[in-house]
C-alpha cells in the first residue's frame, strides 16, 4: 500500500512538473508575442499566438493525465 503511494506521488510530481515547463514555455513565448507587438513587428506576434494556442491544448492534456491519476487513487481508496 505504501509503495503504491509513492508511485502514485511520482506519477502525479511527474506531470505536474511538465505543466509547470508547459506554461513557463507558454509564458516566455507570450512575452516574445509583446515584445515583437510593441516593436512593430506584428505578424511576427501573431505566429507567437498561434504557437501559444497549440501548446496551449498540450497543458490540457497534461493537465487531464494528472486528474487521470489523482482520481485513479480515489478509486483505488473506495474499493
Amino acid at each position: 500500500m505504501v509503495l503504491w503511494h509513492w508511485q502514485k506521488a511520482i506519477r502525479s510530481g511527474t506531470c505536474l512538473y511538465r505543466i509547470r515547463t508547459a506554461i513557463h514555455s507558454l509564458h516566455e513565448i507570450a512575452k516574445k508575442a509583446v515584445w515583437e507587438y510593441y516593436t512593430g513587428r506584428k505578424n511576427e506576434a501573431e505566429k507567437y499566438l498561434q504557437e501559444i494556442s497549440e501548446k496551449y491544448f498540450v497543458v490540457i492534456e497534461k493537465l487531464k493525465a494528472l486528474n487521470e491519476i489523482l482520481l485513479d487513487g480515489k478509486k483505488q481508496y473506495i474499493h
